[in-house]
């Protein structure tokens, strides 16, 4: 439990940004785009070797290969 008072809830989710069907489309399928998770995902990656969290970090293409846009494009059909 966060234990915060209702009047905080709304300082602490400033900022915060839900994605729409579109977003979500280049979330998980558009890999020029900044939102693309295997960016993220990469950047994640390098960050947990760097740290000595993991001993190999994944490529951009093997992370791809695990994101499957295919239930956000049947959505937004």
């Amino acid at each position: 439990m966060l234990q915060l008072k209702p009047e905080e809830v709304g300082q602490e989710l400033k900022g915060v940004q839900l994605t729409n069907r579109e977003d979500n489309v280049k979330l998980l399928s558009d890999a020029s785009s900044d939102m693309y998770l295997g960016k993220h995902m990469e950047s994640l990656a390098n960050f947990l070797k760097d740290q000595e969290q993991i001993p190999q970090a994944m490529t951009i293409d093997q992370l791809s290969a695990l994101i499957d846009p295919t239930f956000v494009k049947a959505a937004t059909a």
